[in-house]
């Protein structure tokens, strides 16, 4: 299948941002400490959730997706956000991490049964996606702002120029998709225009 330069371009913001952010993240993690720098372990936990259920929701993606670009697209966020499940953040305890986990085959489970007995379209894990990642980059630039305000390490810029490419490339790659479920719904118009405002 021959790619669009449209869809070569989505491609290069998410592969080579995605495999940097991936490396990044863990790198810049160690760096710091792990450390917290003020946000209070809950928070660290309530994303740690979110990125199990963007994991499962990107898994589910894969399987419904519509075209090979988003295929490639959602298997490299997959692999940025499944290093980030390996990688959980150091105030949690075993117990927790597990239960955060268990929420995977929940949010595995109910994409199966949306689809095999609702006959639906994608626009509603899209929606739960675009939601949950513009989340995780609100709080992945804060936390580098909030890194360098404590240790004035101006590498922290990079977390956040990588972080701000891959969501440039996934709101591409969504947008693509959402045109191909041919959901005229209101909920659909709307994420449309919130993808895609001009």
């Amino acid at each position: 299948m021959t790619l669009s330069r449209y869809e070569k371009v989505n491609l290069a913001f998410l592969i080579g941002g995605g495999v940097l952010l991936a490396i990044f993240s863990i790198a810049f993690r160690f760096l710091v400490g792990r450390g917290m720098f003020g946000i209070s372990a809950g928070i660290f936990s309530v994303q740690y959730i979110i990125a199990v259920v963007v994991f499962g929701l990107l898994l589910i993606l894969l399987w419904r997706t519509n075209s090979q670009n988003a295929n490639y697209a959602y298997a490299v966020l997959t692999f940025a956000f499944g290093l980030g499940v390996l990688l959980p953040p150091a105030p949690m305890t075993l117990e927790e991490i597990g239960m955060s986990i268990a929420i995977l085959p929940l949010v595995i489970g109910g994409g199966v049964y949306h689809y095999r007995f609702n006959d639906a379209s994608n626009v509603l894990f899209i929606g739960l996606l675009t939601l949950l990642l513009h989340e995780f980059w609100v709080f992945g630039v804060t936390y580098a702002l909030l890194a360098f305000l404590s240790i004035g390490q101006p590498m922290v810029f990079i977390g956040i120029i990588l972080m701000t490419v891959m969501l440039v490339g996934i709101r591409r790659v969504l947008m693509d998709e959402l045109n191909k479920t041919k959901d005229n719904s209101s909920f659909a118009q709307g994420l449309a225009v919130f993808l895609d405002p001009l």
